[in-house]
């Protein structure tokens, strides 16, 4: 019996480790057109393949409002429901400063 708790606590620990998706949303609305892979995955629900994936979209056209976000592979309504207020769909240069 000893066995098989610490066989079941290994794998959990193993299917945990590989999930570190932000469960927050971002403190300043992230720019979905412009915006690096690493501020991207600060959006909830967004690892490194979903943030790639909204990289390639993006590049063959700008997310422009929810709806051009929902077709984007992997983001459907429950997400881009969650992310409302949290998305700027300005295209144009990332603000720099000087």
């Amino acid at each position: 019996m000893k066995k098989i708790i610490i066989l079941m606590m290994m794998i959990a620990s193993m299917t945990l480790a590989g999930i570190s998706y932000s469960k927050e949303l971002p403190a300043k609305p992230v720019q979905i057109n412009v915006a690096p892979k690493e501020e991207l995955m600060l959006l909830p629900g967004v690892g490194e393949k979903k943030a790639l994936t909204i990289i390639e979209s993006r590049s063959q056209k700008p997310i422009l409002n929810e709806s051009d976000l929902k077709d984007i592979k992997g983001i459907g309504e429950k997400l881009a429901l969650q992310w409302k207020g949290s998305i700027d769909y300005s295209v144009g240069a990332v603000n720099t400063k000087k």
